[in-house]
């Protein structure tokens, strides 16, 4: 089981890529598929605020309000990521 994910999964890649900001391209990825799940995600966030009936002007202000409070969460969530990847990792190695 543990085979199958660090094959999937470059310590060493991530390392560099968070170091030294670049990456080896055998480990590059495309963000193609992010993008438009990202894409998707916006489109139904403003379907749902279309849904409210609210003026243009409020809605484009609460887009900008969720955004900023993305802005501000999505790198704690990304530090807990990481956190808990390097636990995992240190426990696979105590074991």
């Amino acid at each position: 089981m543990f085979e199958t994910l660090f094959e999937r999964v470059n310590l060493g890649a991530i390392s560099e890529m968070l170091l030294y900001n670049s990456m080896p391209e055998a480990y590059a990825i495309s963000t193609e598929e992010c993008d438009k799940k990202v894409k998707a995600n916006e489109k139904e966030l403003q379907k749902q605020l279309d849904s409210l009936g609210l003026e243009l002007n409020l809605s484009e202000k609460l887009l900008e309000i969720i955004y900023e409070h993305k802005a501000k969460t999505n790198p704690v969530y990304f530090e807990l990521g990481m956190k808990a990847g390097a636990s995992f990792y240190r426990k696979l190695q105590e074991n």
